[in-house]
């Protein structure tokens, strides 16, 4: 038997002359394994209650982390209408001619020029209607001063002319007059000589045809010229306001999906936006990139009836973004519509908040 214990478990301490008893060993290792059992549970209680206050802070510092969110998106929310009638204002100014340029933290185009496009790929810019124009009818036959009820007598030196802007896009494959003698037809866009084709008419108040193929662009202003060749000769046209008139036939060009990439401005840091869209038909979607990197496409929020800056009836399409924007900013436009329905967007506008 042991002569001698450990001073805190009382364990078998042997000295050189003492006799190794079994029992004692087992009741070493019973002390031993309670010791242990013991330490242990101790442990697991602690980290337990490390986890369960860890888990109390997380939740604390989420739900302050959310609060602050909140408050913060409120804060955002309530500057939106104070932006949207910023934007409307400046808009406003930007029709009457008034110095604008680009805005810190605003950024719009009401299409007076084309100077805020970088590129435009299946819609058109239509200068005369301050709009884009997805054409998805394309130029349909016109009519403009053609008839019989005036009769014109030409003569050699005479020079009568027609002006007439594209509503739509095509090509012209047809132009036809009423008209006796031999002439010449010639299609001048501004100064350059697109087409031209001489023919004779012998019927007496016929209708003469020129055949053509000239590409003709929505918002083009073309001129067409008649010239007698052969001595003077009569044309007839719808009345008196008319020095010539022409029935028009066209090969429609349509497209029914188009986009427009804004030209890149720096308006400012923000971390959210929100953007409107104006336009009559078809659906429109908008997308942001920060300098070369990757398009970002906006949440669409809602569409409202209301009326452009000239009164014409129109949907406002909006937008929302949520993310930090900084530096060089590039807009992305996407139209589409149906076949047959053309699509008219009059401006857009960007608010950083």
């Amino acid at each position: 038997m042991a002569s001698n214990y450990t001073t805190n478990y009382g364990l078998c301490q042997w000295e050189a002359g003492d006799q190794f008893v079994r029992s004692e060993f087992n009741q070493d290792n019973a002390k031993i394994d309670a010791a242990l059992k013991s330490v242990a549970d101790t442990a697991a209680q602690g980290d337990q209650a490390v986890k369960e206050q860890a888990q109390a802070w997380a939740q604390a510092a989420q739900s302050s982390a959310q609060a602050a969110q909140d408050t913060a998106e409120q804060a955002l929310e309530a500057l939106v209408p104070v932006a949207y009638n910023v934007y409307g204002l400046t808009l406003q100014h930007y029709y009457e001619g008034k110095s604008t340029s680009w805005k810190r933290a605003l950024v719009f185009d009401g299409f007076l020029d084309e100077s805020g496009i970088d590129t435009l790929t299946g819609a058109d810019w239509d200068g005369p209607n301050h709009s884009l124009l997805l054409d998805a009818v394309g130029q349909e036959q016109v009519s403009p001063g053609f008839g019989s009820s005036v009769e014109n007598h030409v003569m050699s030196y005479d020079r009568p002319s027609l002006s007439w802007t594209a509503t739509g896009n095509g090509t012209l494959t047809k132009a036809e007059t009423y008209m006796s003698g031999t002439c010449k037809l010639s299609i001048y866009e501004g100064t350059e000589l697109l087409a031209e084709q001489t023919i004779t008419q012998t019927g007496l108040k016929s209708v003469g045809s020129f055949s053509f193929s000239v590409p003709v662009k929505v918002g083009t202003t073309y001129r067409f010229e008649l010239t007698p060749t052969n001595g003077s000769m009569n044309i007839w046209v719808a009345s008196s306001s008319y020095e010539l008139g022409l029935r028009l036939t066209f090969t429609p060009k349509t497209a029914t999906s188009g986009s427009l990439v804004t030209k890149a401005v720096s308006p400012g840091s923000a971390q959210a936006l929100r953007s409107w869209v104006r336009h009559q038909n078809g659906t429109a979607a908008m997308a942001v990139r920060q300098g070369s990197g990757s398009w970002v496409t906006l949440t669409k929020s809602g569409t409202r009836s209301t009326v452009n800056a000239d009164g014409v009836t129109c949907t406002e399409s909006a937008f929302t973004l949520t993310r930090a924007l900084s530096g060089s900013l590039s807009f992305r436009l996407t139209l589409s519509t149906s076949s047959g329905v053309r699509m008219r967007v009059y401006d857009y506008g960007v608010v950083l908040l």
